[in-house]
């Protein structure tokens, strides 16, 4: 990916979104409906975290539970598919991880004081051939890409899962309005059967953005007023366990063995505009190794909203 040309199309969205801006009265919208979907078949590969398809509901509460906050409840359920580097065989020596379909439910609470955001995020999900992935993406290949067709041999056995994530963000404004730049930190944990990790990370905002508790910046609602930015991020993830790199210990290919990476470095890459109602995301992902047998990965990621 040329970075170099990624910042130069920011600095050009963001300088055109300024120019051109005319603001018209703020209206307040309370819900969200969105729909996302992340693919790395942009890149010209496919594995690993090939592909997610996601449905989103935001409601930004008018009373919540603190006072002087302003909260906010989002349920997103998400289609995940992971496969491993080759996609054409069908023996488990050949491949470098196994297939994984995950159906999730996500469940987040988050609240916003002054420049601090705090969130809580449930997720309930299902792993395995119950998971529809298979099925679907055997399908896709077939009728719209015209891709060679995963096999699909050796899947993680079906297996209900279920997650805490605690998440915390805090920012400075640096310039404002109408360049503006933002610096924030963050950190996220999460513990349960999936998956157990602890990651901080270091984000800059280059453009025209609304405040913390308004801004598509960190998926909130609330405000119509324009906005058109782009972001970098680094964030780092101590893993301490990953149950989609390893099989059950009696499953259906419990030989199969695979020794994950303690450590993870991610770099992203978003630019995100508000106009009116609609929210647009377009972000840019890039992962070190998760194991040692596999190599690094890029995918794109999608997104759009609409308020009401």
């Amino acid at each position: 990916m040329n970075w170099k040309l990624i910042l130069y199309l920011g600095f050009v969205f963001v300088s055109f979104g300024n120019i051109s801006a005319q603001e018209s009265g703020e209206k307040v919208v309370l819900n969200q409906l969105e729909i996302g979907h992340d693919n790395d078949f942009f890149l010209l590969t496919d594995r690993y975290y090939s592909s997610g398809i996601f449905l989103g509901y935001s409601r930004k509460l008018r009373k919540g539970v603190f006072s002087n906050t302003s909260e906010q409840l989002t349920f997103n359920l998400g289609h995940e598919v992971f496969t491993p580097n080759n996609i054409d065989t069908e023996l488990i020596e050949e491949m470098d991880r196994l297939y994984a379909g995950y159906l999730r439910l996500n469940s987040t609470w988050n609240t916003v004081k002054g420049n601090s955001l705090f969130k809580v995020t449930t997720q309930l999900g299902m792993v395995g051939p119950a998971s529809g992935a298979g099925a679907f993406q055997r399908w896709y290949h077939n009728a719209i890409v015209r891709w060679p067709t995963p096999s699909w041999k050796h899947e993680l056995d079906n297996e209900f899962h279920a997650n805490l994530l605690l998440g915390y963000h805090k920012e400075w404004k640096l310039l404002p309005v109408p360049f503006g730049v933002h610096v924030a930190v963050s950190a996220e944990i999460a513990a349960g059967t999936k998956d157990v990790y602890a990651q901080p990370e270091l984000a800059l905002f280059f453009g025209r953005r609304n405040k913390m508790s308004e801004t598509i910046a960190y998926n909130r609602i609330g405000s119509t007023q324009r906005e058109i930015f782009f972001a970098l991020k680094v964030g780092y993830r101590w893993v301490g366990a990953n149950a989609f790199l390893e099989e059950a210990p009696f499953g259906e290919n419990s030989n199969f063995s695979i020794e994950r990476k303690n450590t993870i470095l991610n770099l992203g890459f978003d630019f995100r505009h508000r106009y009116g109602k609609n929210d647009y995301k377009i972000g840019y992902r890039f992962l070190t190794r998760e194991a040692n047998t596999v190599t690094d990965h890029q995918y794109l990621t999608f997104a759009y909203g609409r308020s009401f």
